[in-house]
């Protein structure tokens, strides 16, 4: 399964320079809760906080900060490079999250109806709902709490740690459920998947040794 924006987050983010795109830099831009805000926010060297209940029609996407998604509160797509992606408990993404140098963790009963993509941070969803496929090149990724993915997840390859032979763990606990395959892109990469009893992949898993408990 593919999604509908499947290019790289490294190739999305140079649109933040375009002058077309109206750009914050050196300071972060708070969205007020319950409040409703129209178009994309762009930050440089700034964190993007959005309340609790708000609402956000457009993208949130830094580079050098943090973006932060508080409970309740809903955004078109987050894309980050060099900054963590928090998405709190009951928000909802309308489309991607996408990270580079930063971890993504996605909190209880939100929902990302596009992928998850991490270069280089791990991915964590606790007692989430992925739409689309979950894609890392370099980290971990940890389903936990009863998440569940309706695409894939896939280790892609990389061509920055082309010659090195990287360890990455998949762990599945507590009733989380991949609904398609888990699927090792590059032979570079030795990975281990952790499923508990409560567990499952409905798909197959290639290239990787599948460890049960």
């Amino acid at each position: 399964m593919l999604s509908r924006n499947s290019l790289p987050v490294w190739l999305l983010m140079p649109a933040l320079l375009m002058p077309a795109c109206r750009v914050s830099m050196n300071q972060s831009v708070f969205v007020a809760e319950n409040s409703i805000r129209s178009g994309s926010i762009n930050t440089i060297n700034g964190n993007i906080i959005v309340g609790k209940n708000a609402v956000v029609k457009g993208d949130c996407r830094t580079i050098n900060g943090h973006i932060i998604i508080y409970g309740g509160a809903s955004v078109q797509q987050a894309m980050s490079v060099n900054g963590q992606i928090v998405v709190q408990n009951g928000a909802r993404i309308e489309g991607n999250v996408e990270a580079v140098n930063g971890p993504i963790r996605i909190g209880r009963d939100v929902d990302v109806m596009g992928s998850v993509t991490s270069i280089n941070g791990i991915i964590e969803l606790r007692h989430s709902f992925v739409e689309e496929d979950i894609r890392s090149y370099r980290a971990n990724i940890s389903l936990l709490a009863g998440s569940r993915v309706r695409g894939d997840i896939m280790i892609e390859k990389s061509r920055a740690a082309k010659r090195q032979r990287r360890l990455i763990k998949i762990v599945l606990q507590n009733g989380s459920v991949v609904e398609g395959d888990i699927r090792i892109n590059d032979r570079a990469a030795k990975v281990k998947v952790y499923i508990d009893a409560d567990s499952a992949v409905k798909g197959s898993v290639e290239g990787a040794e599948v460890i049960s408990s």
